[in-house]
């Protein structure tokens, strides 16, 4: 469900200015005019009530198609409702005090990137206003009844996601949350049903036996005017609203939670940890770094040049780092997807989506993307390394270094979560931090670009920091997150201290990559 607790690469439009035009697009349609939201009245009959509150305690489907009706049992109980308010003259004007007078927020996280209002409790504007006390009023009670839950009050905001913005996969539970609702404006003349190819769809998610979401969605539902949609909340509700691909209407709804007395939710951990993942030693295997790195990148002058700027920023990128020759034979191998190279996900969706590559397949048959694996993980490697950033992986004072190098393939709607790292809970990791390096053996636009925060930011928005310019890759402010961007054939060096973690950007659909792939090494050594 939209997230009411907290600009991707292509052009973002001026949110007021796309509602303007497309309500100008249906002038005459939208008539103004003084009442009070009421719901059909075919939801408040008795028996539909006594019905539907049957199949919702029995937790088994109940369908009407005549009505509007869909109460799914699965993947977990989820209601829509058609034609949910009787006048949807309301609607008009509910989109017009929309344009007109919401202050919108732009949020923008590791899984989620929309607009939305200040809760509607706050919001004095007349029929925004009138819809909030409506919901707290009047459909609260209603709900109580469909559902037998006990609640308390409602939260509710608006939420508007333009070309690009979506919500990644998640389950609402978070506190005393207890129904999840969405109800749906698009009031424009020819778009008051959305199609596939508009995105924007609730898509629903089974659960596997460990209560994670698999991949793909089960079920989506596309937006529609005058939908009200709602489910139960709890450790399989697992959603995410798809990118939308629309350039000419926004998806724009009023969403929250009914909430309730009881037990909290609990807290959903990752089922993976990256880098505990950090166990592989240097090996004894000798290798001419000559072969593989740019002759510029051993220079002892450029060598101290390296460790100075990593002093200072905790970061560097290396750009044209390995050999071109050897940059593409690995891409060819790569590419030609030989049977030996397994590909496989191996974590679940509401951490990451997207492919890692089997090393020890790799490395137990020939090739040179196995070579690639052991040349960094070799002692020689460990020693460049320790000679660019003074870290003790290698020389006299260096005790246990070790290392994890994992290969990723990305393509559209690719993405890791935040919960890839977690180097403040492991023992000893305010002492030192460990030393990311991402390789990037190709590159296209920004699939597979990796952001870095500070944990005191995890759980914030990240506002406006999408407007980052392309000249400075691996640069950032102060305050802001660090990016890096791909570019074929450079090492990117972070050194990540307990207070930071990472994760990989969301890879839009407006790339359409089709058959192709972005390949990126990414290792972590610690001392």
């Amino acid at each position: 469900m939209e997230e009411n607790d907290d600009q991707s690469n292509h052009e973002k439009y001026n949110t007021n200015a796309v509602l303007t035009k497309t309500l100008a697009m249906s002038a005459g349609k939208i008539r103004k005019h003084e009442s009070l939201f009421d719901m059909h009245i075919k939801y408040k009959a008795d028996g539909f009530i006594t019905k539907f509150r049957e199949a919702w305690s029995k937790n088994v489907s109940f369908c009407d198609p005549g009505s509007g009706i869909n109460l799914r049992d699965y993947p977990f109980k989820l209601c829509t409702l058609q034609d949910f308010i009787c006048n949807e003259g309301d609607i008009g004007n509910l989109m017009d005090e929309i344009v007109r007078e919401v202050e919108w927020k732009r949020l923008h996280t590791d899984f989620l990137e929309f607009h939305q209002s200040p809760d509607l409790s706050s919001v004095i504007s007349h029929y925004l206003g009138e819809f909030y006390k409506y919901l707290r009023e009047e459909v609260m009670v209603w709900m109580e009844r469909l559902t037998g839950e006990k609640l308390t009050h409602v939260s509710a905001s608006c939420s508007l996601y333009n070309t690009g913005d979506r919500l990644l996969i998640h389950n609402d539970c978070v506190s005393d949350r207890r129904i999840a609702y969405v109800f749906y404006l698009s009031p424009w003349d020819g778009v008051k049903a959305w199609n596939e190819s508009m995105g924007g769809a609730l898509e629903l998610f089974k659960e596997d036996k460990e209560n994670f979401p698999q991949f793909p969605a089960v079920e989506k539902i596309p937006p529609r005017n005058n939908q009200f949609v709602f489910f139960h909340v709890n450790s399989k509700s697992w959603h995410q609203v798809g990118e939308v691909l629309s350039f000419d209407y926004p998806r724009v709804t009023i969403n929250g939670w009914f909430h309730g007395p009881g037990k909290k939710h609990p807290i959903v951990k990752s089922s993976s940890n990256w880098d505990e993942g950090i166990q592989n030693t240097p090996i004894s295997r000798r290798f001419a770094l000559s072969d593989w790195i740019s002759q510029e990148y051993l220079v002892a002058n450029t060598k101290k040049d390296i460790q100075t700027h990593i002093e200072q920023n905790s970061q560097i990128s290396l750009h044209k780092f390995i050999k071109p020759e050897k940059l593409a034979a690995l891409v060819e191998e790569l590419k030609k997807d030989s049977s030996h190279l397994v590909w496989e996900k191996t974590s679940s969706a509401c951490e990451r989506n997207c492919e890692s590559l089997n090393i020890e397949s790799l490395i137990a048959v020939p090739g040179i993307m196995g070579d690639l694996v052991q040349f960094l993980l070799s002692a020689g490697f460990f020693h460049l390394l320790h000679e660019y950033t003074e870290l003790d992986v290698s020389g006299s004072n260096a005790k246990s270094p070790k290392c994890f190098v994992e290969i990723q393939r990305w393509k559209s709607e690719c993405y890791t979560m935040l919960v890839n790292s977690s180097t403040a809970s492991e023992e000893g990791a305010n002492e030192s931090g460990i030393l990311d390096a991402i390789l990037y053996l190709n590159e296209f636009s920004d699939a597979g670009t990796y952001i870095y925060v500070a944990h005191s930011r995890d759980t914030n928005a990240i506002e406006n920091d999408s407007d980052m310019s392309d000249e400075d890759e691996g640069d950032a402010d102060d305050d802001g997150p660090l990016i890096i961007k791909p570019k074929s054939g450079a090492l990117n060096l972070v050194y990540r201290l307990s207070d930071m973690t990472r994760f990989g950007a969301y890879v839009s659909k407006h790339l359409k990559m089709g058959d192709e792939y972005v390949y990126v090494v990414v290792c972590s050594y610690k001392e």
